[in-house]
């Protein structure tokens, strides 16, 4: 290395610190903190969320954010939720899986009967 040169090491960003701010019946808030560093940069977030048992899903986020809202999620269900900061050299490793539930009650499906009985002449109801 000659005199006079000043090379960084690259290395992908620290892991973002999250947690879940606040929740409505169909949004999760999530907020997060990162270590900024020259050798760390950050160009932007990734954050990773799926209904129980269901698919994960990935919404790309600004770099100079600092929270997000999830939409479209459904009343009264549970989620799981991670997030990963990238630069030109690679992702970080990903935070703390976090557990979270929309408010409300979960659609329940309510069984009646709705028919009393059937005849081949009629159909009461």
């Amino acid at each position: 290395m000659s005199s006079g040169t000043n090379l960084l090491n690259l290395v992908p960003p620290s892991t973002p610190s999250v947690a879940v701010r606040n929740t409505t019946s169909s949004s999760v808030e999530v907020a997060w903190q990162i270590l900024r560093s020259r050798k760390q940069p950050v160009l932007g977030y990734s954050i990773n969320y799926r209904r129980e048992h269901g698919e994960w899903q990935q919404k790309d986020l600004d770099p100079l954010s600092g929270s997000a809202w999830i939409t479209g999620l459904t009343c009264g269900s549970n989620y799981s939720v991670y997030m990963t900061a990238y630069n030109h050299i690679g992702a970080s490793m990903p935070s703390t899986v976090l557990a979270t539930k929309t408010e409300g009650r979960g659609i329940s499906l309510i069984i009646s009967p709705v028919f009393e009985f059937v005849t081949k002449k009629s159909l009461n109801l």
